[in-house]
């Protein structure tokens, strides 16, 4: 197939937790990413809300939550190459600052020819906006991202 492994990485929280909140209107926060839901091949390392991919094409997919988030959109974040990955901003949204919940979300491919270290961004115009709403039904997930490694 066009894929040989992949991994999913999520902001996973206990069931009645929140996200965390914006620092501020129109600031790129990074996204929490604290579980590493699958990665039979060992293609990705996470730590500290970011993570490292080798040498290699990867697909790279994702979606985050926010409420009263204004206008708001999300991106990949190229942290070791200090810019936003080429094509990398995720759909953006709009909740009318409102206690709906909105995802955005976004797909990247990347190739970077030696270690590589990423994280999820979110930027709103409100600046109390939340990164994610329990529903207390359970584990709370609020980002999930989906990296698929070409063969």
């Amino acid at each position: 197939g066009l894929f040989s492994a992949y991994a999913i990485l999520r902001e996973q929280q206990s069931e009645g937790v929140n996200g965390s909140s914006a620092s501020g209107a129109d600031t790129w926060d990074t996204r929490v990413l604290n579980t590493e839901a699958a990665d039979p091949s060992s293609i990705v390392t996470l730590s500290s809300n970011q993570f490292t991919l080798g040498a290699g094409s990867y697909l790279i997919g994702w979606w985050c939550q926010a409420k009263a988030g204004g206008y708001w959109a999300t991106r990949l974040y190229d942290v070791t190459g200090t810019a936003v990955c080429s094509n990398g901003y995720g759909s953006p949204e709009n909740d009318g600052q409102t206690a709906r919940t909105r995802h955005s979300r976004g797909y990247v491919r990347v190739s970077p020819s030696g270690s590589n270290v990423y994280r999820i961004e979110a930027n709103g115009d409100n600046a109390t906006a939340l990164w994610g709403q329990s529903a207390s039904r359970g584990t709370e997930v609020y980002t999930e991202v989906l990296i698929c490694k070409e063969a």
